[in-house]
Order: C-alpha cells, then sequence, then structure tokens
C-alpha cells in the first residue's frame, strides 16, 4: 500500500498517477479537514497526522509499505517521516532539494539497512533530474572532477511550500561539495552563457549537489540558481537579501489568505546546465530544458515507488541510483542539447 504524504497539487496529482498505475493509494495530510477534501476529489480514502506527533505517525503508517512525502519545506518534515518509516518498516521517499534531507537520510542508512527499507530523498524533479543530467554529462568527458549545475525556473505559479522552501535556501549561505565534502562556500556571484542569454548565477547549497556526489564520487560540485539582476547589483544585494530572510522568517496565513492560484502547481518551464571538467582542462556541457518539472515529479516519484515494490533496495539511496539515471532521461517533456 501506498501513502502519499501532502494533499497539495502535486500530491494529488501523484495519487492519480499512482490510481492509474493500479497502486492502492491513501491520501494522507498535516490538516485533516484539507486532506479530506482532496481525498474525496479522487475517491481515495485518507489518514492525517502532524510530523511530530510519532504515536500519530505510527497509526498514520499501519499497513504502509511506501511513503511518498510531498509536503515541503522538507526540513519540517522529512526528518519525522524518515524515523517513522523505520520504526514501521515502509520505504520513504520525497521531492526535497533540500540538502539537510539528504544528509539527514544519510546519516540513517544503518537503520534503514537494519529495517531492511529504503530511503530516498530527491525523487522528484529538482534532484533526480539534475542527477541524470550530470551522469549523461560525465560519460562525455575523462576522468571530470569538477561539475557545475545552473538552474533557471521561468515563470509560473508556486505552492505556498515551494515559495518557502525557496525563501529558506537563499537565506542561508552559498555551499557545496568541496574536496569531497560539503562545505559553506561563501557569497560566490558569476556569469553564465545559458540559452536565453547571459545570466548571472547565485550560489545556493542544494541537495542535488550532495546526491551528485554521492552517486559519483566527483570532490567539487556547486549549483547555481540563474537571475536577470546585473553580478554587481547581486554581489551587493544577495548578503542582505540572505540577512533578511533569516531574520524574518516567512509569514504563515491560512488557506483563506493565500492569493487566488497559490493551490496550484507552477506550469513554467525549467531549464538545467551541468558542466564537467577534468584536470586537463577539458569540459563537457549539457543543457535540458522541461516543459513542466511538477509533471516530472510526479512520474519520477511514482516509478521509483514502483521500483521499490518489485526491488526493495534497503537503506539510503538517490534517485537516479534506484530508477537509473537513462530512464529519467527518456521520459515525456526532457530535451537535451549537447554543447
Amino acid at each position: 500500500m501506498l501513502l502519499i504524504y501532502g494533499s497539495g497539487a502535486t500530491g494529488k496529482h501523484i495519487a492519480a498517477l499512482a490510481g492509474k498505475a493500479g497502486i492502492e493509494t491513501i491520501l494522507a495530510g498535516r490538516n485533516p479537514s484539507r486532506t479530506a477534501i482532496a481525498a474525496d476529489e479522487l475517491g481515495l480514502t485518507w489518514r492525517s497526522s502532524q510530523p511530530e506527533h510519532a504515536a500519530e505517525l505510527d497509526a498514520m503508517l499501519a499497513g504502509v509499505d511506501i511513503l511518498i512525502n510531498t509536503a515541503g519545506p522538507f526540513t519540517h518534515t522529512a526528518a519525522a517521516l524518515m524515523r517513522a518509516c523505520i520504526r514501521n518498516r515502509c520505504h520513504y521517499l520525497d521531492l526535497s532539494n533540500e540538502v539537510t534531507t539528504f544528509q539527514d537520510a544519510r546519516a540513517l542508512d544503518g537503520a534503514a539497512r537494519q529495517a531492511k527499507i529504503s530511503i530516498v530523498p530527491g525523487a522528484g524533479f529538482g534532484t533526480a533530474v539534475t542527477e541524470a543530467l550530470a551522469a549523461h554529462v560525465i560519460e562525455r568527458i575523462h576522468e571530470p572532477d569538477i561539475l557545475t549545475i545552473v538552474r533557471t525556473s521561468e515563470p509560473g505559479a508556486k505552492t505556498p511550500a515551494v515559495r518557502k522552501t525557496t525563501r529558506e535556501v537563499l537565506a542561508r549561505p552559498g555551499a557545496g561539495i568541496k574536496d569531497g565534502r560539503w562545505q559553506i562556500l561563501g557569497n560566490r556571484i558569476t556569469g553564465f552563457d545559458l540559452p536565453d542569454g547571459r545570466r548571472t548565477g547565485i550560489l545556493v547549497g542544494l541537495g542535488d549537489g550532495f546526491a551528485i556526489a554521492e552517486a559519483t564520487a566527483i570532490g567539487q560540485v556547486s549549483t547555481y540558481a540563474a537571475t536577470g539582476m546585473n553580478p554587481g547589483l547581486a554581489r551587493v544585494l544577495m548578503p542582505l537579501i540572505r540577512q533578511l530572510f533569516r531574520m524574518a522568517p516567512a509569514i504563515s496565513r491560512g488557506r483563506a489568505g493565500r492569493p487566488k492560484g497559490s493551490e496550484t502547481v507552477g506550469t513554467g518551464g525549467t531549464q538545467l546546465r551541468v558542466q564537467a571538467s577534468n584536470a586537463n582542462g577539458e569540459t563537457a556541457t549539457s543543457n535540458l530544458r522541461a516543459e513542466s518539472g511538477s509533471a516530472l515529479a510526479a512520474r519520477i516519484a511514482v516509478k521509483t515507488a514502483q521500483q521499490l515494490q518489485h526491488r526493495p533496495s534497503p537503506g539510503f539511496h538517490t534517485a537516479g541510483q534506484i530508477l537509473g539515471t537513462q530512464q529519467v532521461l527518456t521520459l515525456p517533456g526532457i530535451q537535451i542539447t549537447d554543447l
């Protein structure tokens, strides 16, 4: 039995896909009334629990084989749900791209193996597709030792959780993999020539770098968020923006106060660039464009769950390690250009 935790647009999308695939599915979430309404729309049964209530989580997971966590920000939900899955011996997946979630999952590898369950953070678009593109680029160069990722998100409606996650990521200093370990790297700002023109890249600390380093053992991995901001202005403003986000936590509003459309998933496309380089100065670069990251996230989550149903792999894994990166890149809606 599959339980989807999170009754927003993404959770409902995954539930619908799982139903089409013939997977017995339960919808769950933090808000009972909202979860009940969403489950009724899909014709599903539902359960509810707050992440901090261990006994409630255990009751929620009774009879469940796989949990897919779609309730972000994942820094608020993943740790408790991963531990609940270990206690109840059910596989854990989520759609996160927050590095703290990956670090926590990696630390639980031994406990997950003992419980004979899998823990797979990043089984959505943000990490799985980036990991797959990185694997594609690595095959095109001899002994790469540096990977640089540039992410560009196009306009589209964003859920409140996505907006809050973005603020939390930007509140932290830039970070990435250096000398084989996660390190704070500071306020790095640089320029990139992307398909839509010259863009400014702001170093951010995301889980995709951690996942790629875990899967490939490449010692230096950096992720940049592309913006149209002038580089000089970005160097001045980003420290101030980060300080502002740290000092002024996001104001949480009730459902009635959310702007129209805030419950829908963004339909704007996403672009990725991954460049690999080696000690000889050689480089290989590939660009990827996806028409709808949210639709791809749902497909990846369901495919990963199906893989674990038929071929369990206990312990901590990346989504690419479970699915195989080539399977991710052949999903509909993905276009790759090699440079």
